[in-house]
């Protein structure tokens, strides 16, 4: 602290050491399925709208000659580049040295190469290529510009030095260094081509006319080998690729893939963001997994933290034998993330007799409270304005992120509206429902005088696990951990004493008592809230000394009312 010397009042600010526990997000959910544009785009994408979701997997005719206007000048952009790449390997092929070397002269001449050296190395980065792919080439330009620095100039050195620098970067081209550039010039006048067309006549006529020449144009940048890292720099996507999704876009898409409306139906709900992890699903489909390396599936969206649910909306269209083990799949990246739910639901056309058998059929593994079950499905406008049937799970999830916004992850997402649905497949009694919520079914209602309603909130947990029944509660403790976890990172490595403990103790309790104030745990105090113990009682010496730190929460989750009783009896006018 500065000594003050003036005579005056002098204010520091100290910092308090409080840390606290921020609440990590609940409201977003992936969602897996088929897409328009899976050729061109398998890595999950966050989408803030319908709009954006549209464009992006399912795009109209308009939408999808924009994209290979799009890559047409990705295209032109490249093929622009071949002028530069002649004229650099011209140059360098082209170089004699001088055998009249002299101190003055080699300077000069080295800073010519330095320079040349350089404008390599950046064409090669606006190409794609990483920086140890022209190390050898600044390596060799260093050597010029030290052996015209020598304090005893040597002509030889001199001269073998930058007439390497020269040859090697020639040789650049004979290695492949500009591999494919023919083939990348012809598929750019191809591209160029079926703009042309389009604008003159946007058919599907049109565009089927383009498959061949936009196809071998592909085929031939393929047999050139252009260099991949290459093609992704400068964003060359695969022509053969975009004109199947033009060609597609006036078609139109399958009618069984659902993703569409699970979406459109989340966005209707309230929902506001969501990440779309596009794949393949069929008949002879049998694995989400997907992979890590090439971030696809559910390989993928395990590196995508702020997922909270998961849904699959095309779950019904893989072939009955596989249905069971993809569902299971789901539920186990839940249980490996730890901080989201699987949303599943029936196949189509099920009673109710047979919605139970169905749920009795899955094999979901041990974690079948990261797990909920929703039937019927839905009669709702489809993306293209017609009337069809879809699963409730897109819904559903907009369903969840609308309640959590409003009211918190805690309250059960039951005894809500349904929005974008004009009604259900099948209509539910009383005791019809009462044999699915037994099983952990969550229905859908139709009662008169009111909306569409979500009327169950359960897990696929075992009846008899009190802890897991309710789907409110499995989010909550998901919530907590999460939000713990999250936001107590900074405690590793710290020194593990009494301090650690009170910080950590301070900061959870800190974050329990606000959630119990909102309503989130039940008790009328914190005391009878949550419990936190963080000390020498669950931290001895053997586990300190193995670089570890406990600390025990309790909490009492509030559960909601899912039977409400009233008793009436006649009174004959008198008092009780």
């Amino acid at each position: 602290m500065t000594i003050p010397l003036a005579p005056g009042v002098y204010v520091r600010e100290v910092p308090s050491g409080v840390r606290s526990v921020i609440g990590a997000g609940t409201s977003t959910p992936a969602l897996l399925g088929n897409t328009a544009t899976l050729k061109t785009l398998r890595t999950p994408v966050l989408v803030r709208s319908w709009t954006e979701f549209r464009t992006k997997f399912f795009p109209t005719p308009a939408d999808a000659i924009g994209a290979l206007t799009s890559a047409n000048e990705a295209y032109q952009a490249a093929a622009r580049k071949r002028d530069e790449i002649d004229a650099t390997f011209k140059r360098a092929s082209d170089f004699s040295a001088d055998s009249n070397y002299t101190s003055a002269t080699s300077k000069k001449a080295a800073q010519e190469a330095w320079i040349f050296a350089v404008q390599v190395a950046n064409l090669a980065y606006s190409l794609g290529y990483k920086t140890d792919d022209t190390k050898k080439t600044m390596d060799d330009a260093s050597k010029v510009v030290e052996a015209s620095k020598a304090a005893s100039f040597d002509k030889d050195a001199f001269t073998t030095s930058i007439s390497a620098l020269y040859k090697n970067i020639a040789d650049q081209k004979a290695k492949g260094w500009a591999a494919g550039e023919e083939a990348v010039q012809k598929a750019a006048e191809a591209a160029a081509d079926a703009v042309t067309k389009l604008e003159k006549d946007a058919s599907r006529t049109v565009a089927e006319q383009l498959r061949e020449p936009l196809e071998a144009a592909e085929k031939a940048m393929h047999d050139a080998k252009v260099n991949a890292s290459v093609r992704d720099h400068l964003a060359l996507v695969s022509l053969a690729e975009v004109i199947d999704i033009v060609v597609q876009a006036f078609k139109g898409y399958d009618d069984k893939w659902c993703l569409g409306e699970a979406v459109l139906g989340f966005f209707a709900n309230g929902g506001s963001s969501c990440y779309i992890v596009p794949l393949e699903i069929t008949n002879t489909t049998s694995t989400f997994e997907g992979s890590s390396a090439d971030n696809t599936g559910l390989a993928g969206l395990e590196k995508v933290s702020d997922v909270s649910m998961v849904v699959v909306p095309d779950l019904h269209l893989a072939a009955s034998e596989n249905l069971s083990t993809l569902a299971a799949q789901v539920v186990a990246h839940c249980a490996k993330m730890r901080n989201r739910l699987a949303i599943l639901h029936t196949v189509p056309d099920l009673h109710a007799e047979d919605a139970c058998k169905f749920k009795d059929g899955l094999s979901l593994g041990p974690r079948t409270d990261l797990a909920t079950l929703y039937y019927p499905w839905l009669k709702v406008p489809g993306m293209d304005g017609k009337a069809r049937t879809v699963p409730p799970s897109g819904h559903i999830a907009g369903v969840w992120a609308a309640t959590d916004a409003s009211r918190g992850v805690f309250k059960a997402p039951a005894n809500v509206s349904l929005a974008g649905a004009t009604g259900l497949t099948t209509t539910l009694s009383d005791d019809e429902q009462a044999g699915l919520n037994a099983a952990g079914v969550n229905c859908l209602r139709s009662f008169p005088g009111r909306p569409l309603m979500v009327w169950g909130a359960r897990t696929l947990v075992d009846p008899s696990d009190r802890d897991w029944k309710y789907v409110n509660v499995r989010r909550l403790v998901c919530f907590l951990s999460d939000s713990i976890r999250q936001s107590t990172s900074w405690a590793v490595f710290e020194p593990n004493d009494e301090h650690l403990w009170a910080t950590l103790r301070q900061s959870v309790s800190a974050f329990l008592k606000d959630q119990w104030r909102q309503g989130a745990l039940q008790g009328a105090t914190p005391d009878e809230a949550f419990h936190v113990v963080c000390d020498a009682s669950n931290n001895p010496q053997v586990l300190i000394d193995r670089g570890e730190v406990h600390c025990d929460i309790y909490v009492a989750p509030v559960r909601p009312a899912e039977f409400v009783h009233f008793s009436i009896q006649q009174t004959a006018g008198q008092a009780v």
